[in-house]
């Protein structure tokens, strides 16, 4: 049987109390069913508990379960309604102080497009704060990229001095940056009922690429028409507006220079948080349409380290005034 919500323990534990008592199953059938339910809290709790690459898996191979579902959206009924309130603003961020909480960026993804598309290189190299294809990205506390890396690394790789828009989580119990990341995979979970997964395999990594490999990258993919962007904005410098979407070597080695230094700035400053996961691993918004008003709501349950309070206290505790009463 799959729980319906938390309180269901202690009305399946008296149950079993009661058939107990009425003779309906013996001693033994009653010590075996009441391991059923502990097996349920136990998985339950190496659920939500695990670390947060295992969290993930567990969670994505869980969330179909009613049991799992109900403990995401229990966080009104803690004895603190208010403590588990996501706040979300909008905000301005430097790329420069933003830091990942992946270990991956695919180079692809994150440079083809403002290498091949005008109005992307535009909207890069003028600076000020931009939204990359419109979008904000997701941080917290001002410092940790959540989700939207290649849209920052993009725009850091393309003009380190720029500012990106962001979604900035904040929370009066949450402070790591993976236990924000394990927040967000809950509020998506409980939005879409499942975790949607993303893969940065097959792509050289633009955290760990080396400049070669970065400047060859650059020089084979740069369009005319971008060329004449990093001129037009001072990156590339030529001699006459006859050369301006000139690929010569000297233009395409200026241009490779020029975002090798901000791909270094970025290596070097910007390094990825202790313990950040493979992409595989990480949160995918994009889908999940509700999953603000969730984490704004304050429903979702936190689990330890996240809260005062957890999962594992208030299943246990409802387990053991149930058994304590038998």
């Amino acid at each position: 049987m799959k729980l319906a919500n938390l309180r269901t323990l202690t009305e399946r534990i008296q149950k079993l109390k009661m058939q107990k008592r009425a003779g309906v199953i013996s001693e033994s059938q009653y010590e075996k069913k009441l391991r059923l339910v502990e097996d349920e809290i136990d998985d339950l709790q190496a659920t939500v508990a695990a670390p947060y690459a295992d969290f993930v898996a567990k969670l994505g191979t869980n969330i179909s379960d009613p049991k799992i579902q109900a403990i995401l959206i229990k966080g009104k009924e803690d004895g603190n309604p208010v403590d588990e309130v996501i706040k979300l603003t909008d905000a301005d961020i430097p790329v420069q102080k933003l830091q990942p909480t992946q270990n991956e960026i695919a180079l692809d993804k994150s440079l083809i497009y403002p290498l091949t598309d005008v109005k992307s290189a535009e909207a890069c190299l003028k600076g000020g704060a931009v939204a990359i294809a419109g979008k904000r990205i997701i941080t917290a506390d001002g410092i940790y990229i959540v989700d939207g890396h290649h849209r920052w690394s993009q725009l850091y790789a393309m003009n380190k001095d720029a500012s990106i828009s962001t979604t900035d989580m904040t929370s009066a119990v949450i402070k790591q940056p993976l236990d924000f990341l394990k927040v967000t995979q809950m509020a998506i979970a409980a939005d879409l009922k499942k975790v949607p997964t993303a893969t940065a395999k097959g792509s050289i990594n633009l955290i760990t690429i080396s400049k070669v490999q970065l400047k060859t990258f650059v020089k084979k993919t740069i369009t005319k028409d971008v060329m004449k962007v990093f001129v037009k904005y001072g990156k590339v410098k030529v001699k006459s507006n006859k050369d301006a979407d000139n690929l010569s070597n000297l233009n395409l080695e200026q241009a490779a220079n020029y975002i090798w230094s901000n791909i270094q700035s970025m290596q070097n400053t910007s390094k990825p948080v202790s313990g950040a996961p493979k992409r595989d691993a990480m949160p995918q918004t994009d889908d999940a349409t509700k999953w603000q008003d969730i984490a704004k709501s304050g429903d979702l349950n936190f689990i330890p380290p996240f809260a005062a309070e957890s999962v594992h206290k208030t299943v246990t505790k409802m387990l053991n005034e149930a058994i304590k009463k038998k």
